[in-house]
């Protein structure tokens, strides 16, 4: 308290600083108080460059934390480039230790995790993309307004699966034009075998090229259930990145 917002410089001296400000926060972070961690962040992100170094270290020293000798090399030498002998001082009280095997598994540990949230939010982001395309797919079938044919749907085997069996027939439509030999059935059939079940022959995501029938129930399903899925991915995504970077400190834009 009392010292005055600053910022060191202008120009790219000043965002090296800041970079390597942001580099030591993620790496030390874990070791801090949550308070400092939030506190040092906001004064990297205000250019307070001085108060940022000190909220760190002093940080630091309240949990007791130790650094190893090229992270104290690091402090320090920010510590010279900002000016500030009592940041350097403080440095000094901080414990030198030797990470050994147990922090190594840490540090590698922490890598992986990073690196699994990316590949999450990758596998969240290609299956929200299938999802927006399968909406666009069926929004558009409904828009041209697609002539679906209902028709009479009787089981001739079921094959065996995770959930149970796949249900595979004859399809007829109630006039009796169109007739689908080995057709898979989207639903189950009643206690006779037969089912009520609707064929979509054309379309951006027609049941010819799919070789299936619809059952009642699930016939309006293809309309709404992907966009509903577009945001069950979006909801969850975001949930987690915004849990990540309340558990951890955010470092740079694509921290996650």
């Amino acid at each position: 308290g009392g010292v005055p917002l600053q910022r060191v410089m202008d120009g790219p001296r000043d965002r090296e600083i800041e970079e390597r400000l942001q580099a030591l926060l993620a790496s030390l972070g874990p070791r801090m108080p949550r308070a400092d961690r939030e506190g040092t962040w906001l004064r990297i992100g205000r250019g307070e460059y001085v108060l940022a170094l000190k909220q760190m270290v002093e940080g630091l020293i309240d949990r007791g934390a130790s650094i190893d000798a090229g992270e104290r090399a690091e402090l320090l030498d920010l510590a010279g480039i900002l000016g500030s002998e009592q940041a350097a001082a403080e440095i000094d009280l901080c414990t030198a230790t030797d990470p050994g095997i147990f922090g190594t598994l840490v540090g590698l540990w922490g890598v992986a995790t990073r690196v699994g949230r990316v590949i999450f939010v990758i596998l969240m982001s290609l299956t929200f993309l299938g999802a927006v395309a399968l909406g666009v797919a069926t929004t558009t079938d409904a828009i041209h307004g697609q002539t679906v044919f209902w028709g009479t749907f009787t089981e001739e085997r079921c094959e065996r699966n995770l959930h149970g069996c796949r249900s595979f027939g004859r399809w007829v439509s109630d006039d009796g034009r169109v007739v689908k030999e080995g057709i898979y059935l989207d639903g189950s059939p009643a206690d006779d075998g037969t089912a009520r079940a609707a064929y979509q022959p054309e379309g951006v995501f027609n049941d010819n090229d799919n070789n299936i029938v619809h059952v009642e129930w699930a016939n309006g399903l293809g309309l709404w259930l992907p966009w509903a899925l577009c945001v069950l991915i979006l909801g969850v995504t975001v949930y987690y990145v915004r849990k990540w970077r309340r558990d951890e400190v955010p470092v740079g834009r694509w921290n996650l």
